[in-house]
């Protein structure tokens, strides 16, 4: 069976994303195949970081990358933080044109 491909999406792909997509890799790994990305990518958050290596998962070695890149090379399940949806609810319409 293939995996369910699933895009975790916020404003930076910094922190809460990357969590997500390490965390869903790592428990359900079996089953899905989880990335993330940011609609303005940054650098990755050094308390994220920390906080998933105190959880036992290593994230220090991603890189935040942007959504529309993603999108274009295919990826088809996305989730939205709230945050980015009330922060930018146009972004992906507006990238498009």
């Amino acid at each position: 069976m293939d995996k369910i491909r699933v895009l975790f999406v916020c404003i930076h792909n910094s922190a809460r994303s990357q969590m997500a997509e390490a965390w869903l890799n790592t428990l359900y790994g079996d089953r899905f195949e989880a990335m993330s990305a940011g609609l303005e990518p940054g650098t990755l958050n050094p308390y994220a970081v920390r906080a998933m290596q105190e959880a036992g998962v290593d994230i220090s070695g991603a890189a935040t990358k942007s959504v529309f890149d993603l999108y274009k090379a295919g990826k088809s399940t996305a989730t939205s933080s709230r945050s980015a949806t009330r922060r930018r609810p146009n972004a992906a319409r507006s990238s498009r044109a």
